[in-house]
């Protein structure tokens, strides 16, 4: 079962925008990311996605600020569509809140934000 469960994840990362996100283009497309963690430090985010459900590395890291600080966010998937995103969070949730307890969220940006490190599905 978990190495359907790890298949099932890969294959819901293989759907999202990840390889437009690489471009790392400013536009003013609005842009829609499923969060699965957000934290201070780089190395925080990076631990959780190292120890993330199922042993393994599923989501990017993209830097953000917010209130004028810097965060990092682990993300499950990157959209040009709300609705795709909406779709991917309802995909993960089970996930992420049975072995994590954590829920997605989207993430919604004007173009696309800095990605500090890629996620190896």
């Amino acid at each position: 079962m978990k190495a359907t469960l790890i298949t099932l994840l890969m294959l819901l990362m293989s759907t999202s925008l990840f390889a437009q996100s690489r471009g790392q283009q400013k536009s003013s497309q609005t842009v829609y990311y499923v969060v699965v963690g957000s934290f201070e430090s780089l190395q925080e985010a990076r631990n959780y996605n190292n120890n993330g459900p199922f042993d393994v590395v599923c989501g990017s890291i993209y830097k953000a600020t917010v209130n004028g600080k810097t965060v990092y966010r682990v993300c499950a998937g990157v959209f040009n569509s709300k609705a795709k995103a909406q779709k991917k969070v309802k995909e993960v949730n089970w996930i992420y809140t049975s072995q994590r307890d954590t829920t997605p969220w989207i993430w919604t940006n004007k173009g696309y934000a800095k990605c500090v490190e890629h996620g190896e599905p």
